[in-house]
């Protein structure tokens, strides 16, 4: 992961940078939500990013469903390191 990963904060609508804030997103995610991700495809864009088709379900600690969706995550490498996610 790139030291200026560009992530995704979805419980805030807005975007993590660095690997600091990214952890510490990723820490309380996972402290107040469950997310599970299945991929079910992916390919290699015109740009270069990958993208990869997923079933995402997340549920809230009690075990219920919050979201069930299918949806594409979207990475960005460059020089070996994850720079960029997006979800779309």
């Amino acid at each position: 992961m790139s030291p200026q990963i560009d992530w995704p904060n979805m419980m805030d609508n807005v975007r993590a940078h660095g690997r600091d804030e990214v952890r510490e997103y990723w820490l309380r995610q996972f402290a107040e939500i469950d997310p599970r991700v299945e991929p079910t495809g992916m390919r290699v864009e015109p740009d270069g990013r990958i993208c990869v088709d997923v079933h995402q379900v997340v549920r809230n600690l009690a075990g219920d469903v919050l979201a069930d969706q299918h949806v594409q995550h979207v990475y960005t490498i460059r020089d070996g390191l994850l720079e960029r996610m997006d979800v779309r």
